[in-house]
């Protein structure tokens, strides 16, 4: 078995199945265009120190993971189960 070249099976392909000839390429202009432009960047400086505020230590949040596992041990039982009811 040889291979194809570039082009080859265009032949054999039905003239209204052939791809066209050229992509069509719009033209835009500035009234196509429908978003704005984005703002131009602006550096921040650095925030002032309030000076003896106290601030409050914050809980970590939980990572989610006991959710993860009870929804995994729920889950299989009634997947098998759905599975057995199958046979």
């Amino acid at each position: 078995m040889s291979p194809v070249q570039a082009g080859g099976l265009l032949q054999l392909m039905a003239a209204p199945d052939l791809p066209p000839a050229q992509a069509p390429n719009p033209i835009l202009t500035d009234s196509d265009v429908v978003e704005p432009p984005l703002p131009a960047v602006v550096v921040k400086g650095p925030t002032s120190d309030i000076g003896n505020v106290t601030i409050s230590p914050t809980t970590t949040p939980s990572n989610g993971l006991p959710k993860v596992v009870s929804f995994i041990f729920l889950s299989y039982p009634a997947s098998l189960l759905a599975a057995l009811a199958l046979f």
